[in-house]
Order: C-alpha cells, then sequence, then structure tokens
C-alpha cells in the first residue's frame, strides 16, 4: 500500500493524491476522521475511513508518556508531617500541641484551658497512636 495514490474528502473538499503514508499521518494528526471518505484507485466506491484497515492503527500504537503515578511524600501538601504530628500528641498532647501544628487553633485552644484535668494528655496520646497507625498517604487526604 506504500505506493497508492490516496484521495480523500476534507470540509466537502476532494483531497489528493497522496501516498499511503501521508494519509497515514493526517489521521494522527486528527485532520482525517472516522467517517470521512477515502478512496483510491482500486476501489469501486468511496468509503468511511475506519474502513481502510491498518489507517489508525499507527495512532493508537504511537509513543505516548506512561500514565502518572502520584508520589505521595511523608508531608501533607501544607507540610505537616505525620510523625512531627504524633510525636506534638504523644509528647505535648496535653497543652494541644499538635492541634496548633496541624492548624486546629480552636481544639488547640480548647486543650489548653482544659490541660489541668488530664483529659487532653490522654486524647493526645491515643491522637498520637492513631497518627502513626495511619499512612502517609491517609494522613495527607484526612489532613490536607
Amino acid at each position: 500500500m506504500a505506493d497508492d495514490q490516496w484521495w480523500y474528502v476534507l470540509n466537502a473538499q476532494q483531497q489528493g493524491p497522496i501516498s499511503w503514508a501521508q494519509l497515514q499521518e493526517r489521521a494522527i494528526q486528527g485532520l482525517l476522521r472516522f467517517e470521512d471518505p477515502v478512496w483510491r484507485a482500486e476501489m469501486p466506491q468511496w468509503v468511511p475511513a475506519r474502513m481502510i484497515p491498518g489507517l489508525f492503527a499507527s495512532s493508537a500504537t504511537a509513543v505516548s508518556p506512561p500514565p502518572i503515578q502520584v508520589a505521595y511524600s511523608p508531608t501533607t501538601p501544607s507540610g505537616k508531617g505525620r510523625v512531627s504530628a504524633a510525636l506534638f500528641a504523644m509528647l505535648l498532647g496535653t497543652f494541644g500541641a499538635h492541634k496548633f501544628y496541624m492548624g486546629d487553633t480552636g481544639l488547640g485552644v480548647i486543650y489548653l484551658l482544659f490541660f489541668w484535668t488530664g483529659i487532653p494528655t490522654i486524647i493526645g496520646l491515643i491522637e498520637g497512636i492513631f497518627y502513626l497507625t495511619m499512612s502517609d498517604q491517609q494522613f495527607a487526604e484526612k489532613y490536607p
């Protein structure tokens, strides 16, 4: 088919003759659509381009970049680390340091107001363990 002379219709205008390679290139570039009529001398009538074997196959096998893989960093988009938050929660959770670190100042103030009860200490330890059991991806999704 490489030496064939091909004609095609673009915007109701007959185009050609062009070579098979040129016809394939137009298909790859999107200048030739599946429903556009094409013809060559051995064909009895015009046919839609999709009926020509191998015409659009080269566009499917064209080199394309690999799919994007999202790499998760050990920090959130705001730069907060899971391990840092866990250490703040377990060591300074009594004073709500992990809440201030994570940007939740409202809860941080509540922890400060009730530090004398010991309840923030227990909650801080639990939250610290919770942070450590999460993956970096889960942490980044939950605490952006």
